[in-house]
């Protein structure tokens, strides 16, 4: 009898060592660097306009056009969920851009004004 005690004791002992077995999934950290590609809308419009950005490393900024080249260039931040940015066109136009981040699916939602009273929304997704 201690005998079978002592087995259905080592039983659940081992049986509660594998339940607690540790779970190696990592969750990918996120990162705002890369490129982002998404639709851009002006006034209460739907986006719908093509709308890509390459974030880099040290807080720098570039606007791509349709073609794939740099149009506009400038900074950018992040603080937490929320992100900002400012860039430049040569023809003096300036843009700003403040945004949220869902960094679980990798998309930011924002509105963008520029110095030309223009305004909008605008949605990305990190490629």
């Amino acid at each position: 009898m201690k005998f079978l005690q002592t087995a259905i004791m080592a039983l659940f002992l081992s049986a509660a060592f594998i339940a607690c077995k540790k779970n190696d999934v990592r969750t990918p950290s996120f990162k705002m660097e890369g490129a982002w590609e998404g639709k851009i809308g002006q006034n209460t419009d739907a986006p719908s306009g093509q709308y890509k950005i390459n974030i880099k490393n040290g807080g720098t900024i570039e606007r791509i056009n349709s073609n794939g080249t740099v149009s506009a260039s400038g900074s950018w931040n992040m603080a937490g969920e929320n992100f900002t940015a400012i860039y430049f066109y040569s023809n003096g136009t300036v843009v700003n851009v403040a945004g949220t981040t869902d960094k679980s699916k990798n998309k930011l939602t924002a509105t963008w004004s520029n110095n030309g009273d223009e305004e909008g929304t605008l949605y990305f997704s990190k490629q």
